[in-house]
């Protein structure tokens, strides 16, 4: 028995399908579809002010852009404004709980010195590192 690869036989279909033999008959031409343009409107836009504002100049586009620009500038120059006015009123309460909390301040200060002096005063003076001479002792003699 000769064993041999089918795909080295030519009439085996191993063979022709490697060598794509007989496949051009089986090949059918694809349909191809054909792409229709379709105008819509668009974000809230017609169909109409969709074809004007594409028919407009150059110049009316570039002056609405600066507008549209001066306005979002004008608005972020309120906005921060109007923060800068918040932190100011923030800064400004501040300062007038921080004015009224000083008169209460002192007189506690006052009474936390007082109250140090007199544990001061209470307390025993300590004794001294320096150690005392000693005393002369008379020496027991034995008898």
């Amino acid at each position: 028995m000769v064993r041999r690869n089918p795909r080295d036989c030519a009439w085996t279909t191993l063979f022709r399908q490697q060598r794509r033999k007989g496949t051009h008959e089986e090949v059918v031409k694809k349909n191809k579809r054909r792409v229709q343009k379709v105008e819509k409107g668009l974000a809230g836009l017609s169909v109409e002010e969709l074809r004007s504002r594409r028919n407009q100049s150059t110049d009316v586009r570039a002056a609405a852009r600066q507008a549209a620009i001066q306005m979002m500038k004008d608005r972020m120059k309120a906005a921060a404004e109007k923060k800068a006015a918040e932190k100011k009123k923030v800064a400004e309460k501040k300062a007038a709980e921080k004015k009224a909390a000083e008169p209460a301040k002192k007189a506690e200060d006052k009474a936390a010195k007082k109250q140090q002096q007199k544990q001061k005063k209470q307390q025993k003076p300590q004794a001294s590192k320096v150690k005392a001479p000693k005393s002369a002792k008379p020496k027991a003699t034995s008898l």
